[in-house]
């Protein structure tokens, strides 16, 4: 799972794998405005050689709609697949532009 930021907007983005095509299917039917990449080309979030090796379902937000973001990802994490809540999750940020590398698998506490 990653976040992609922009200046107007932020996005998350679920590649595959780790989503089967299942999970991607009912993330997209779960009413909370994920859409596949691929079905929705103006979205601009990837290249289309990623389109075609990833097949991404995500979802755009707005700056301010972090909270919505966040609820998305647990979502994403604690309904969908199932993962336990105290489980440690692990933080890498990084730069498409540049060689900048700011975390590299940080535990998120």
């Amino acid at each position: 799972m990653q976040f992609c930021f922009e200046r107007k907007w932020f996005a998350l983005d679920v590649p595959q794998p780790p989503l089967t095509r299942a999970e991607a299917i009912r993330l997209v039917r779960a009413g909370r405005g994920f859409f596949r990449e691929a079905e929705f080309a103006p979205a601009g979030l990837s290249e289309v050689m990623d389109l075609v090796k990833f097949d991404p379902v995500c979802k755009k937000y707005i700056y301010g709609d972090e909270r919505t973001a966040a609820e998305d990802m647990a979502f994403v994490l604690f309904d969908l697949w199932g993962m336990p809540v105290d489980v440690t999750l692990y933080l890498t940020a990084a730069s498409f532009e540049g060689t900048a590398q700011w975390e590299k698998a940080l535990p998120i506490r």
